[in-house]
C-alpha cells in the first residue's frame, strides 16, 4: 500500500498517486480498481483480485502502469525494474497462490520495499 497511496514520478514529469482523486480513489476514472484509502484491508482485497500469484508478472496492477496504451494514467512505471514495480511484485510473489494452496517461494534477492518518495517511477 505504501506504493499505491505514495507520490510516483511519471516518465512527463509530473508527480502522481494512485490514490488521486481523478485515478483509483473511490470516485475517480479507475474502473473496477477503486481503493479507499481509509480501509486498508478492503484496498489490499481489490489489489489482490488483479493479481496473478502463479505468474505476478502478469497481473494486470502490475502490467498496466508500465505501458503507454491501455492504462488511463498513462505510463507511470519505467518498468520491471521499476522500484516500484518491484516492490509490488515481491509482495505477489511471496503470497499465497490461490489456485496451489501453500506459499510461493521466497524470491531470495527481493528489493526492499520502496519508499516511494525517492527512486519512484521515472
Amino acid at each position: 500500500m505504501p506504493v499505491l497511496s505514495g507520490q510516483i514520478r511519471r516518465q512527463d514529469g509530473a508527480t502522481v498517486s494512485c490514490m488521486d482523486s481523478t485515478c483509483h480513489l473511490a470516485g475517480g476514472n479507475g474502473g473496477r480498481f477503486t481503493l479507499s484509502a481509509t480501509d486498508a484491508n478492503a484496498d489490499m482485497q481489490v489489489v489482490k483480485t488483479l493479481a496473478d500469484f502463479g505468474n505476478p508478472h502478469s497481473s494486470p496492477v502490475l502490467m498496466k502502469p508500465v505501458e503507454e496504451v491501455t492504462h488511463g494514467g498513462g505510463r507511470v512505471l519505467s518498468g520491471r525494474g521499476d522500484s516500484c514495480y518491484l516492490a509490488i511484485f515481491n509482495w505477489f510473489s511471496n503470497q499465497v497462490d490461490p489456485a496451489l494452496g501453500d506459499a510461493s517461494p521466497s524470491c531470495g534477492q527481493c528489493t526492499p520495499v520502496a519508499n516511494t518518495f525517492t527512486g519512484c517511477g521515472f
